[in-house]
Formats: C-alpha cells, sequence, structure tokens
C-alpha cells in the first residue's frame, strides 16, 4: 500500500502536468495533438 502511494506521489510530481496539458489540448481541438501542435500552458 505504502508503495502504491508513493508511486501516485511520484507521478504527480513527475507526469501529470504534461498528461493535463494534453487533456486540455483535447478539450479545445477535440483531437489528440501533434508534434507540430503548442499545448496549452497550465
Amino acid at each position: 500500500m505504502a508503495a502504491a502511494a508513493l508511486e501516485y506521489a511520484a507521478y504527480l510530481d513527475r507526469d501529470l502536468a504534461a498528461h493535463l496539458r494534453v487533456y486540455l489540448f483535447w478539450l479545445e481541438e477535440r483531437r489528440s495533438p501533434t508534434a507540430e501542435d503548442r499545448l496549452p500552458r497550465l
């Protein structure tokens, strides 16, 4: 259980911002971003 909590905390620190930026792009554009697209700022 403690390992899962540590893994989740690491995800929040490491990957969450990038995933949120992709999700915000999808909400605005209704498509997945390409390498050429600029992702929104948080």
